[in-house]
């Protein structure tokens, strides 16, 4: 009896200190409170979206520095974010809100406050995705696996069907990836 009670207790004292090292390495019961959790994000990020795997989701944060983008990956019944995406604040009438990639997805959003535009085209071959701009709600494109910025090959239309943006870096030999947005075609 006094064997069974020893027992128990080694057996309690190691799940909590398993469930404390588990939690200050960042280990949660939720995909949105890892997500917080990450330095790049904060507590105070309001989630707008997020994009479910079978491996794990992508969350998709307004926090006030600026957009935010996390990646939680599932470990059995946890959730564990190692890395984040910021975007820069920007008063762009299409602006990019969300954008993160790893090896297994791709996940880019878009926001528009410009009146004329009626649709996004991005992507490239079968990977091409048309979505409908509608009023106060992001545009979310999602690929199960990796693509590169070069390759979303965005295009904005408008309610005419005439191309108004696309998504590149300004022209010369600007490589600051802070620079690529949404520019108008003239």
């Amino acid at each position: 009896m006094k064997k069974n009670k020893i027992l128990i207790i080694n057996l309690v004292l190691l799940f909590i200190l398993i469930s404390v090292y588990l939690y200050t390495m960042g280990y949660r019961l939720t995909e949105v409170e890892a997500a917080k959790v990450h330095l790049g994000v904060g507590k105070n990020a309001q989630l707008f979206e997020q994009v479910n795997y079978k491996w794990g989701t992508v969350c998709l944060f307004n926090t006030p520095k600026g957009p935010r983008t996390a990646i939680a990956e599932k470990y059995m019944f946890l959730w564990k974010t190692r890395v984040a995406f910021h975007m820069t604040n920007s008063q762009d009438l299409i602006k990019t809100v969300g954008w993160a990639n790893n090896e297994k997805c791709t996940v880019y959003a878009v926001e528009s406050t410009d009146d004329n535009l009626a649709y996004i085209e991005m992507g490239s071959g079968s990977d091409r995705i048309k979505i409908y701009s509608e009023e106060n709600e992001p545009m979310i494109f999602q690929w199960s696996k990796p693509i590169r910025w070069n390759d979303f090959n965005g295009i904005a239309y408008s309610k005419n069907g005439e191309a108004i943006y696309e998504f590149r870096y300004p022209k010369g030999n600007v490589l600051n990836i802070s620079e690529i947005r949404w520019f108008p075609i003239k």
